[in-house]
């Protein structure tokens, strides 16, 4: 517990402190390990923080693509029908149920107004839920099960929402089909701004990238309640109109725009864009009259909602402060989905046991094949703490004990290479220290596909879990695949303030292939005494989650960007970005893995003031 809050920052330098353990010489010997205190609701950040997906330059100007005055993609194949969802699943049900099933289908130009072709809710919803259907779950959580692990069609599925809030689906094979349908990355658009507007427009139109059918979006904001309708004598007259929001406690899918609705925010008795409505000395987004977007709603009806499931939304109303009018954070968020995803590595694994939330299962790889203990280990946002205190697959019946799952582990291979034997670990951690909960490692294999279908099985089955503890298997093999090798060594020397392009070429694996920035850093561990500090005492907001600001005299480059300024947390960790809560935060896995911050002490801590 901290004393007081006195920081002196000459340079931003810190050690992010891994455990360490002494491990035992046999298979399946007793191990131990940690986790850090769990964060509280309050205390959430944005745990993802998407990239903001801007306007190209190249969508600006006089060559600009022209925009026509009314688009709506509900009118296209790829839309699907809307539906009413089962319970509180209103992120997944606009996120996943249409805007997954629409930017999937859009990418392998299918037809979404069959099963085979629409995407479940309840699947991501499920896992974390707490196995009651009264909890919302941020549609941001779902992103990521989409990206790492995939999501069932209905017909996998068997419905919707079949099973209901509790379900965990059982089968390799289904999990299987599920990672052949991935997401590729999510972004934000600003529409607080008429460039937002205007960028939001060209995705709807053509995907912002000239494209004959373009996209669709969510975002989170009120339930839409007590509509006005477009006033007569302008487009669209008689149609239903959310022209204010409230808080943000739901999320909704926008299919369209059109330019020309109206409404008379001032009472003027005319529809303007280019008057200070609000008298605030300026002229932007929050005095529009004129123009919309097109959106559909889940909840309250589902098809029965508005007209036929739809209704607009002014553009003013994004831009208005989130609960005093607007949507939250002022932006929308669109999918990229892969056409296809073909894992070349997975693991098979049928696990039992009697209270699901206290185990999380991980993957891990050595490459030296005698290696009691892995040197790399990936974690999944499944299985992972979730489900609340129920049997693997949310029933109360003894099979209901035992789940048969498959994981993704194609990101393992390629940090191992190609033709390097390697031990790949089963870990499964339990954190039961009442002794509430028993279970089994069953059986684990790993299937390589990469040369038709291997499956390497472990020697070992019905390994009984240790109790609050963490119980290993592993399997040692090689994979042998294409490695995609960047042909392009240099880049062509650039002229400062002028506009900078060049082809970069590969070759192997499998296109389209998709390019980034290796950030990858080289982390030392040492141990040295705090020095006693007293140059500046910087004091916190409040003394229990509370944070302080410090200007620095210098830019601190990390991960791309430079930054002048930190936010020092009473709970022990640097933020870079202004904290955003998200809708439906309900856990905090993806604090590390998705957000710029350094953490060496994060903890649920409080200050005490010094006597």
């Amino acid at each position: 517990m901290k004393r007081n809050f006195i920081v002196t920052i000459c340079f931003l330098i810190f050690s992010i402190f891994l455990f360490t353990q002494t491990y035992a010489q046999e298979k399946q010997q007793h191990y131990s390990f940690d986790k850090l205190t769990p964060l509280s609701i309050k205390d959430s950040i944005e745990l993802s923080s998407l990239p903001l997906l801007t306007l190209p330059e190249s969508f600006k100007g006089p060559n600009a693509p022209l925009l026509p005055t009314i688009v709506d993609n509900s009118a296209n194949i790829h839309w699907r029908p809307v539906f009413e969802q089962d319970q509180y699943e209103c992120g997944q049900a606009s996120a996943i149920g249409l805007g997954f099933t629409y930017a999937i289908n859009r990418m392998r130009n299918l037809p979404s107004d069959v099963p085979e072709n629409q995407y479940a809710t309840h699947f991501t919803w499920n896992f974390g839920n707490e196995g009651e259907g009264y909890d919302g779950v941020s549609y941001f959580h779902s992103f990521e099960i989409l990206r790492t692990e995939g999501n069932p069609t209905v017909t996998t599925y068997g419905g919707m929402s079949a099973g209901g809030p509790r379900r965990w689906i059982t089968g390799y094979d289904n999990y299987y089909a599920i990672m052949h349908n991935r997401l590729a990355e999510a972004f934000r658009i600003d529409v607080s701004t008429p460039e937002g507007i205007e960028t939001a427009k060209h995705w709807i139109n053509n995907h912002l990238e000239g494209a004959d059918v373009g996209g669709v979006a969510n975002f989170y904001t009120s339930a839409p309640w007590g509509m006005p309708t477009l006033p007569a004598g302008t487009p669209e007259a008689g149609l239903y109109v959310v022209t204010s929001w409230g808080g943000a406690n739901h999320g909704l899918t926008i299919s369209g725009y059109h330019d020309s609705i109206c409404w008379d925010y001032n009472y003027d008795g005319q529809y303007t864009n280019h008057i200070d409505i609000n008298n605030d000395g300026k002229v932007d987004v929050r005095d529009w009259e004129i123009g919309g977007f097109r959106f559909a709603n889940t909840y309250g009806g589902g098809p029965d909602f508005g007209n036929n499931g739809f209704s607009y939304m002014t553009y003013k109303s994004c831009a208005e402060t989130s609960g005093d009018g607007g949507i939250w954070n002022n932006e929308i968020h669109v999918q990229y989905t892969k056409a296809g995803t073909e894992p070349l590595t997975t693991a098979r694994i049928t696990l039992k046991h009697n209270r699901r939330n206290m185990i999380r299962v991980r993957i891990g790889y050595s490459t030296d094949t005698t290696a009691l203990f892995p040197e790399c280990i990936i974690s999944f946002p499944i299985f992972n703490f979730q489900g609340g205190p129920y049997y693997m697959r949310g029933g109360s019946s003894e099979e209901h004990k035992t789940i048969e799952f498959g994981l993704d582990i194609t990101p393992i291979i390629n940090m191992i290479g190609p033709g390097v034997p390697a031990r790949y670990f089963l870990m499964v951690d339990e954190d039961d220290p009442p002794d509430l909960g028993t279970g089994q490692i069953i059986d684990y294999s790993i299937i390589d596909y990469t040369e038709g279908v291997n499956e390497i099985i472990c020697e070992h089955h019905n390994v009984n879990l240790f109790n609050n503890d963490l119980t290993m298997l592993w399997i040692n093999h090689t994979v042998n695949y294409e490695e995609v090798f960047v042909e392009s060594d240099s880049l062509p020397a650039a002229t400062v303030y002028e506009p900078y392009s060049t082809q970069l070429t590969a070759a192997g694996g499998t296109e389209p292939y998709a390019w980034d920035f290796d950030l990858n850093f080289t982390e030392t561990d040492y141990a040295q005494v705090m020095p006693i500090i007293n140059d500046e005492q910087l004091n916190p907001s409040n003394n229990y989650d509370g944070f302080a600001v410090k200007q620095l005299e210098f830019d601190f480059p990390f991960y791309g960007t430079e930054y002048s300024e930190v936010k020092v947390y009473v709970d022990g960790y640097i933020m870079f970005e202004n904290i955003l809560n998200w809708v439906y935060q309900v856990y905090d896995f993806l604090l590390f893995t998705k957000n710029k911050h350094i953490a060496p002490f994060i903890g649920n801590l409080r200050i005490y003031q010094s006597i």
